[in-house]
């Protein structure tokens, strides 16, 4: 019996690229897909337009409402500013990053993404939040590439500082993860 133990013991899990990890300024930063997440968020960004209107739950106006009231209401909405953060709702907070402005052609822009990625960070630190679930932004709902928005990141990455975030979750699909975080090792070392 002991010599089957001992066989056993020498057995490792082999990474199946599910999690891909590096670091950085003592954040751990793992890329996994959105179904295997890595650990528990405090946090989830999400890639928004100015009127908040793309990570929208579709909603039923009851038929009580008026479809002119609902008009009147949309008139009097001001946009949020291309490059700032909407912190909504709790466990997880939800940062909505306005990258997006539909009255413009594209409707994203680089320089609104690096900043709402400096801006999530920032917010994440000084509420104290220590685990961040990002998509790529710019890539869904915008034609930025997987690439550039590395080296977005690590711009973001390197002006920040992480006083209480320890954890980024990169949510990125299986084999893009991998390639991201060697984008990212790249990016952050130029």
């Amino acid at each position: 019996m002991p010599q089957q133990l001992k066989r056993i013991s020498r057995l490792r899990v082999i990474d199946g690229g599910l999690h891909c990890k590096m670091t950085f300024n003592g954040l751990q930063i793992i890329a996994a897909p959105k179904d295997a997440p890595p650990f528990k968020i405090d946090t989830l960004a999400v890639e928004e337009d100015t009127y908040l209107i793309m990570s929208a739950e579709p909603t039923h106006i009851p038929p009580a409402e008026h479809p002119l009231r609902f008009m009147a209401e949309l008139a009097g909405l001001e946009p949020e500013k291309p490059g700032s953060i909407v912190v909504r709702g709790r466990n997880p907070v939800r940062m909505m990053a306005v990258v997006h402005d539909v009255n413009q052609e594209p409707t994203w822009r680089e320089k609104w993404i690096e900043k709402a990625l400096c801006e999530i960070f920032r917010q994440a630190d000084s509420r104290q939040l220590s685990a961040l679930g990002l998509p790529l932004i710019g890539t869904k709902h915008g034609k930025l590439k997987n690439h550039r928005f590395a080296a977005l990141l690590a711009k973001a990455i390197k002006k920040s500082s992480f006083n209480h975030l320890k954890r980024l979750w990169l949510i990125a699909p299986v084999p893009e993860n991998v390639k991201l975080v060697q984008l990212l090792k790249k990016a952050i070392s130029q």
